[in-house]
């Protein structure tokens, strides 16, 4: 009896043991860095030269991964700005499906890294997330859009968010935004080039003239 329960409680512990060598592994291999310097200084071309000026150098950073980097900027003191970079992904259809309403309030990622904890958004970003020929967005019932843009180089949306989901082809998760802490105003553009792929967000806790605020980047 003792022998087959010393068994038993052997196995348990390599399952144990197996399980925590995965999600290490996975931690390692897939969560993002955190550059405060360089990489932040990279994108600043996306804004035009007469906004360099106002944007607050001392709270610039950047998530850096094999295939995106996600970069935080603050505009003014009330904007709150995000130049997300997607690379090598080149989409068939530009034609981005949004799907309104939809039922996020459970949802959870197996495996995973949030950034920004604490704060608003928190991000949520699957393991290995892989957004490869089309992308899909989500928005819960509580986030509402009130106006959307639309040209040859970008387009997107403006409105309140509470929360918002990006899909890939199959329909499965890959990054959610959650603004359900603290909600605020958002400015989301979808950007591509031949080579990239980019996600631009501007958010603030007041209202604010999104079309103003989109002449401060560098998209033609």
């Amino acid at each position: 009896m003792r022998k087959t329960l010393k068994i038993v409680s052997i196995g348990v512990g390599i399952v144990i043991a197996g399980y925590a060598s995965y999600f290490i592994f996975a931690a390692v291999k897939y969560s993002h860095s955190l550059d405060w310097d360089m990489m932040p200084k990279r994108y600043l071309y996306f804004f035009k030269d007469s906004v360099l000026n106002s944007l607050d150098t001392n709270y610039n950073y950047s998530y850096i991964q094999k295939g995106d980097t996600y970069n935080h900027y603050i505009y003014r003191d009330k904007y709150y700005i995000t130049i997300w970079e997607f690379r090598g992904l080149k989409f068939s259809d530009w034609d981005i499906p949004l799907e309104l309403e939809a039922n996020l309030e459970n949802l959870r990622f197996k495996s995973g890294e949030t950034i920004n904890i604490h704060s608003s958004p928190e991000i949520t970003i699957k393991y290995g997330f892989k957004l490869k020929e089309s992308l899909k967005i989500a928005l819960n019932k509580a986030s509402q859009i009130d106006s959307t843009f639309k040209t040859s180089h970008y387009k997107g949306f403006y409105g309140k968010i509470n929360k918002m989901l990006l899909m890939n082809e199959d329909d499965k998760p890959q990054v959610l935004f959650d603004y359900s802490s603290k909600q605020q105003y958002g400015l989301f553009l979808l950007y591509k080039t031949e080579q990239n792929f980019y996600l631009l967000i501007v958010n603030s806790y007041s209202p604010f003239d999104s079309k103003k605020l989109i002449q401060i980047f560098n998209l033609e």
